[in-house]
């Protein structure tokens, strides 16, 4: 959700699909191609406005949230479509690599980090990190413990390592005692995710603390 609302606004702003915008950083190289309307009869595969003419192009890119994306839409050039999907790609490796629970990034404080460093002090992250955090915590305080709770990691990391040995050794595959998932689950309080508005850090309170 956060995605797509970051680039609704990028188009609002008139960032997506105009020309002049500057060529964004990218790590695969995504490629517009020309495409075929998927209905003819209803969206065409140009379109104009007052004297320029926009043709319709489409692009791919993986390395993002384990999925392939693609982009469609109008553009005057394929070069200027390029540039508007390079401006995605990158906008997708940044949310990508902040919220990542299971690989560092140079120079990036992101969940991972948190969950390394965050019990010993506080840890300053990026504005997006921290206004999901934000987000994610007044929603669980607003709709009650019964919602998702983003501090449930230590927890869930149980089941994760069970999964995986089960998926490594099948004849070996087993359900976590509760001699495990209890202990585990006196540590997911989200009030003990201390968040400081004025500083963008973020601090655990409770050392066995994840998300």
């Amino acid at each position: 959700m956060l995605v797509a609302a970051s680039l609704i606004a990028l188009y609002q702003g008139g960032v997506l699909f105009k020309p002049q915008q500057t060529p964004s950083a990218q790590t695969t190289a995504p490629v517009a191609t020309p495409v075929a309307s998927p209905d003819a009869g209803q969206i065409s595969d140009s379109l104009s406005s007052g004297q320029t003419e926009y043709s319709k192009y489409s692009g791919t890119f993986f390395g993002t949230f384990d999925t392939v994306v693609t982009l469609i839409g109008y553009a005057p050039s394929e070069d200027d479509f390029n540039r508007e999907l390079a401006a995605v790609e990158a906008l997708f490796q940044h949310y990508h690599q902040i919220f990542d629970n299971y690989h560092a990034y140079d120079g990036v404080a992101n969940i991972y980090a948190l969950n390394k460093s965050a019990a010993q002090a506080p840890v300053k992250v990026d504005d997006d990190l921290f206004d999901l955090l934000v987000w994610c915590k007044s929603n669980q305080e607003k709709y009650g413990s019964d919602t998702v709770n983003i501090a449930m990691g230590t927890l869930l990391s149980i089941w994760h390592d069970y999964r995986e040995d089960a998926e490594l050794d099948p004849t070996s595959a087993a359900i976590p005692p509760m001699t495990k998932l209890t202990p585990a689950a006196n540590h997911m309080n989200i009030e003990d995710v201390i968040l400081d508005a004025q500083n963008k850090t973020v601090y655990y309170s409770d050392p066995n603390l994840m998300l």
